[in-house]
């Protein structure tokens, strides 16, 4: 999941390595004030965190519990478990593609070990090799044209966002500035 972590490391502009620890993230806000009180400790809200500026404070102070109204629950939960499913989901998808080992050596898609893998592997191989190589937004259509080329009678290239070619030849396909 992207965002803030529990744990996080960062390197300043002059090189220190700084480790940023974030041990309450998992807590729930209610849940950290509430034992707070019961603690009889003083709890001091950022007034800021009131204020629709930004939109996390909107979602928490707005969307969140009209969405638990709508819903008769705590749906900030749903959005916490989905977001959990979807860093398990995309940590399995690095694996598959991994096993899957469909970049040659010379850092080239290799057609007919992708050509094995099923549609929606395809899909991820391709989205992937496209963001490692920089290509700016890769969406449902630029994974589309490049699926095609697998195709021998289609097009041998197709254009991709930011004036860069998707080439076939050889049973590899490779980016062309």
């Amino acid at each position: 999941m992207k965002g803030m972590r529990v744990l996080q490391k960062l390197v300043t502009e002059s090189g220190c390595e700084l480790q940023i620890e974030r041990p309450l993230l998992g807590v729930r806000h209610a849940v950290l004030v509430d034992w707070l009180e019961s603690h009889r400790h003083r709890w001091r809200e950022d007034a800021s965190n009131a204020e629709g500026v930004a939109i996390r404070n909107r979602l928490r102070n707005e969307v969140f519990p009209l969405l638990d109204e709508i819903s008769g629950r705590d749906a900030a939960l749903a959005f916490v478990k989905g977001a959990s499913d979807a860093a398990e989901s995309e940590e399995l998808e690095a694996w598959a593609l991994q096993q899957a080992n469909v970049i040659d050596p010379q850092g080239r898609l290799h057609l007919p070990v992708l050509r094995r893998l099923p549609v929606a592997l395809q899909r991820l191989a391709i989205r992937e090799f496209l963001k490692q190589r920089r290509i700016v937004s890769v969406d449902r259509s630029v994974i589309d044209r490049s699926l095609s080329l697998m195709e021998l009678s289609q097009p041998a290239a197709v254009n991709l966002p930011g004036g860069a070619r998707l080439r076939r030849q050889g049973g590899r396909l490779w980016i062309d500035p």
